[in-house]
């Protein structure tokens, strides 16, 4: 059957002629390329305020190809370390308690001693087995915190002090995983049992004061639900409400509380609001999380979760993606409005003849002498991460072409930081700074950092696909 021709109202077509009539204009005048590349800087819009640049507590202890542990980072720890916090701008930390913590056995100390391979270590990672049978009496013979403890001795503190040195706030995440890939689960679920999960994270929350006097300034509930076997929106929300009252009960400060924190994007929309069903359990969480397994979630699902946590009195973060890039980042701040973002590990092994694994922060040469240092992938975030200090607040900095992307912030004391990358390169012109003196660095290599004055405008040529970043002095 043959389709009739679609339908323009009266006004749509004289708009279409007027935009036709137009680039014939331009094209006969030379010309139907884009305006120049702007960016406006508007100080008095404020939005999110940063709550820090994460990694997860992990280099490469794990040798998964010769089935063993490896703990040769802690003979250039200080050097990892200094690249993490000086060159990367990481002020946070994910410390993870894995479910098979709560076990007779310390699968840890025997892997670590080299008495079990890698393989049969991870066997056991989720096997989690009840102390007893009262959640409100521990057996503290029941719940092993070997590889807690050696984590928090040799990378949160070290860490943290090297972050504090700097001048900065050091965050510390408590996060909770229970992932279905291990061989064995064990006999109890921490999902169906949420007392007996709240058991865990009260006694761990009170190893850590005890031991080394650390509070966790967040609880992550746990990490990516739909990777697991039992947990859902509704057995996170129940999670909630039965951690605060134990912590309370033992004296301990309540962190801020973290979720659903989901593999993929879109599903944290669903989890939250199943969370939310559990009465009292959405007003407790003080950030929507999620990953972005899924590929880009786009401008639409990154405003969704903007406002799902906006309208539960909620910020955002984005707390891993292995692939993440800078492009993720820009975007994860100005259409999610994210507060924190993770990539994920600090540190791994260079693979001779191979392309550096994805999602690590620092890659260290295998060849003997050869100094460790930063990604191609961190290079590009240090100039956000690195300049930006917890409690700065994202301020407009739009801009008009498509391959120019841009963000800004007002740090703590006052001082005005622009990051930006360009597709296309060229001449950009960048308004709305306030007057003064700036620092100008870039992750493109052999590019010095310079110092430029500005009288509310700029021109700066810019290399394709470089990040630049403009920070007040």
């Amino acid at each position: 059957r043959q389709r009739s021709p679609p339908y323009l109202h009266p006004s749509r077509c004289a708009e279409a002629m007027r935009w036709l009539l137009g680039c014939a204009a331009l094209l006969l005048a030379g010309s139907c390329a884009p305006g120049p590349a702007t960016i406006h800087v508007d100080t008095r819009q404020r939005h999110q305020t940063i709550a820090g640049w994460e990694a997860t507590a992990r280099l490469w202890e794990f040798d998964k190809r010769r089935d063993r542990f490896d703990d040769s980072w802690l003979a250039q720890r200080d050097r990892l370390f200094d690249l993490l916090v000086t060159d990367a701008g990481i002020d946070r930390l994910r410390l993870e308690i894995r479910s098979g913590a709560e076990n007779p056995v310390d699968y840890w100390t025997q892997f670590a001693d080299g008495r079990i391979g890698y393989r049969e270590f991870k066997r056991q990672f989720y096997a989690k087995i009840n102390d007893n049978d009262d959640p409100y009496r521990l057996d503290p013979a029941g719940l092993q915190f070997s590889e807690f403890d050696w984590r928090v001795e040799n990378i949160v503190l070290p860490v943290k002090a090297r972050v504090e040195a700097r001048g900065r706030r050091f965050r510390l995440n408590l996060a909770y995983v229970d992932f279905k890939w291990s061989a064995q689960q064990g006999s109890l679920s921490h999902a169906r049992h949420p007392q007996e999960y709240a058991e865990l994270m009260t006694e761990t929350m009170q190893h850590l004061k005890k031991k080394y006097g650390l509070t966790p300034d967040d609880v992550e509930i746990i990490i990516e639900p739909d990777n697991t076997t039992g947990w859902r929106g509704s057995e996170i929300g129940n999670a909630i409400v039965a951690l605060g009252p134990r912590l309370v009960a033992a004296g301990l400060p309540l962190p801020a509380v973290i979720a659903p924190s989901t593999a993929q994007a879109r599903r944290a929309l669903v989890y939250f609001a199943a969370l939310a069903a559990v009465d009292g359990a959405a007003s407790q969480v003080a950030t929507l999380s999620y990953h972005r397994y899924e590929g880009a979630p786009g401008p639409t699902l990154l405003g969704m979760l903007r406002g799902t946590a906006r309208a539960a009195g909620a910020t955002t973060a984005m707390l891993e993606y292995v692939d993440g890039d800078i492009d993720d980042l820009f975007d994860d701040l100005t259409q999610a409005d994210a507060t924190a973002w993770q990539q994920f590990g600090i540190a791994t092994r260079d693979r001779p003849g191979k392309p550096p694994p994805a999602g690590w922060l620092i890659v260290a040469p295998a060849a003997p002498g050869v100094a460790p240092d930063l990604s191609d992938s961190a290079r590009a975030l240090a100039q956000i991460f690195t300049h930006v200090p917890q409690g700065s607040v994202r301020i407009d900095a739009g801009s008009s072409t498509r391959g120019l992307k841009s963000v800004g912030f007002l740090t703590p004391g006052g001082k005005v930081v622009l990051a930006f990358k360009s597709a296309d390169g060229g001449i950009l012109t960048i308004r709305g700074l306030p007057s003064g003196r700036y620092r100008l660095t870039s992750d493109s290599s052999g590019t010095a950092a310079r110092d430029v004055d500005v009288s509310d405008t700029l021109q700066y040529r810019a290399q394709p696909y470089a990040t630049v970043t403009l920070t007040e002095l």
